[in-house]
């Protein structure tokens, strides 16, 4: 999941606090310099995943509601995070759920 809200511990905490309540079991926080990723490990079925969705734009001072929509729309979900030219900051996990 791909969050829009910039890096603090306010927002870490608050994301924490969110994210725990969706219980999917061992699952990972990231930041990447400019906003906050959630990934899990385990895959969801179907069902799951729309249940997820669903729950996860109910943060939607957090959550990037049009990603969630294009991943409704699309039937599926990609998160690509890397560095690079416009984002020189690596990617690093600050939680793990």
């Amino acid at each position: 999941m791909d969050f829009e809200c910039v890096p603090s511990a306010r927002n870490q905490n608050l994301l924490l606090r969110l994210l725990g309540d969706l219980g999917r079991g061992r699952t990972f926080l990231l930041e990447s310099g400019r906003s906050y990723h959630y990934y899990g490990s385990q895959l969801l079925r179907e069902e799951e995943w729309r249940i997820f969705l669903g729950k996860c734009l109910l943060m939607s001072d957090f959550s990037d509601d049009r990603h969630i929509g294009y991943q409704l729309v699309d039937g599926h979900c990609v998160l690509l995070l890397s560095s690079g030219r416009l984002n020189n900051v690596i990617p690093m996990v600050v939680a793990e759920l």
